[in-house]
Parts: C-alpha cells; sequence; structure tokens
C-alpha cells in the first residue's frame, strides 16, 4: 500500500467515517463512498481495491458494501474474539502508512 493515491483513498476514506462510532449502515457507506471518490477522483480498482484491502486483507471478494454490513453486523456479536469494525479497521491501515 505504497501508492500514494492508494494512501489517499484510505485517508480520505478514515476521515470521511469521522469519530462517530456507531455501525456504518449501507446506506451511510455509499455516503461515504461517494465522497471519497468525489474527493479523490478515484474511479474503479482505483478506489475498490484499497478500501476492500484495508478491511480484508484482500484485493478481491465480495461486493464492498456487502463485506461492510457483514463487518458491522458481526462487531455487535459477542464472540470470544471480537470482529473489528470497519473505523477500526481503516485506522490500522492509516497508522501503518508512512
Amino acid at each position: 500500500m505504497n501508492d500514494p493515491a492508494c494512501q489517499r483513498v484510505i485517508q480520505v476514506f478514515h476521515d470521511s467515517i469521522g469519530s462517530n462510532d456507531e455501525p456504518i449502515s449501507p446506506k451511510l457507506f455509499e455516503t461515504i463512498f461517494d465522497a471519497v471518490k468525489h474527493e479523490t477522483g478515484a474511479r474503479g480498482k482505483t478506489l475498490f481495491h484499497p478500501i476492500r484491502l484495508a478491511l480484508t486483507s484482500q484485493v478481491s471478494g465480495l461486493d464492498l458494501a456487502t463485506i461492510v454490513e457483514l463487518i458491522e453486523t458481526g462487531r455487535s456479536l459477542r464472540l470470544p474474539k471480537p470482529i473489528r469494525s470497519v473505523a477500526d479497521r481503516i485506522q490500522v491501515m492509516v497508522d501503518s502508512m508512512p
């Protein structure tokens, strides 16, 4: 994730989430995603891959909206090992960027 364009997408996504600790709904995700697209000018893989990589450590898979919904639903489950929220996952990625 050393590409400046990818880092910009992640940073803008992070900033768009803000400090809200509430689960990200599909509608809110769509709003955030549109804001990232508008602010960065990224499209296609340049937009999807960095976010997917930050959330799942994979460059391909389910639709991003589905991934976000699954993560946010999973974070509320009482499991032996808690599931990190979308905001937590993005924060980890931002913290690891140079």
